[in-house]
C-alpha cells in the first residue's frame, strides 16, 4: 500500500482528486501529524503509526 493509499483510507485525500500530491499538501499533512503527536490521549500504537507516516512523508519524493 502506498502512502497516498493510506492517506486515502484515513479520509485525508479525496478520491475524486488527482493522485498526485503536491509538496505543499505533503507539508500540510506532516504538520497535521506532528500536531496530533501532542495529543496525550493517543495510545502508543497510534503514536507509532503517526511516526511511521511522518518518516514516509519525509522520505517521499518531492
Amino acid at each position: 500500500m502506498t502512502l497516498q493509499d493510506e492517506l486515502k483510507s484515513m479520509g485525508l485525500i479525496d478520491d475524486s482528486r488527482s493522485n498526485h500530491l503536491a509538496t505543499n499538501e505533503l507539508d500540510e499533512y506532516q504538520s497535521m501529524l506532528e500536531m496530533t503527536m501532542n495529543d496525550e490521549t493517543l495510545t502508543s500504537a497510534a503514536k507509532a503509526e503517526i511516526v511511521d507516516l511522518l518518516i514516509r512523508l519525509n522520505s517521499a519524493p518531492k
